[in-house]
């Protein structure tokens, strides 16, 4: 798919562009298959101890039958939320940021988030 839209000469967001204040800035072909090995590298990072199998299996299986499966970040500014109108974000470096504020504009966040900033 992503091939066929480097050929076609597509721009599409995240593939063919940056993300966040750079998605108007164009990838060239030969940059946008290190753009997206670095994309699903920067989003493979875990923390904590591995789900057993069958954890792993159940998760698998309710995103198959379309039942939502609630991520890390959204559970988190659901539960900041529940305990103010606003909310801030610190992440752990400034190229999070952009990445970060797309997630906010999916989740329909962003206006309700008072502050993003990297701790180095």
């Amino acid at each position: 798919m992503v091939e066929g839209i480097i050929k076609k000469g597509e721009i599409v967001y995240g593939v063919t562009t940056g993300f966040g204040k750079f998605c108007n800035v164009i990838i060239s072909s030969e940059d946008t298959r290190k753009l997206q090995i670095n994309l699903i590298r920067s989003h493979s990072v875990g923390v904590g101890e591995y789900f057993p199998e069958e954890i792993v299996r159940a998760m698998m299986l309710l995103k198959k039958l379309n039942i939502p499966v609630v991520g890390l970040m959204e559970a988190a500014i659901n539960f900041a939320l529940m305990l103010g109108r606003k909310f801030s974000i610190i992440t752990t470096t400034k190229r999070g940021i952009a990445a970060t504020e797309d997630h906010l504009r999916m989740y329909d966040f962003y206006e309700r988030c008072a502050s993003i900033r990297a701790v180095n």
